[in-house]
């Protein structure tokens, strides 16, 4: 049985994920959040760019998905 593993994020790693989510528009990550019915985005949002990427990071998001349900959603 093999047992899993918990997964260690370093600063740098956390740091860069953030980076790259500031590099999205606002609109776009306001977009995904409404596509994916992220309940009380809209809060953070409020508070500006970087609360809502920091809201978003502690849900586990990454650039990445983003773009690709915005692409997807096209």
């Amino acid at each position: 049985m093999a047992s899993e593993l918990p997964v260690i994020v370093t600063i740098n790693e956390q740091q860069q994920r953030k980076q790259n989510l500031m590099n999205l528009s606002t609109r776009k990550l306001q977009r995904f959040c409404s596509k994916a019915s992220i309940p009380g985005y809209s809060a953070y949002l409020k508070r500006g760019k970087e609360a809502l990427v920091d809201f978003l990071l502690g849900l586990s998001v990454d650039s990445s998905q983003v773009v690709e349900s915005l692409q997807i959603g096209s």
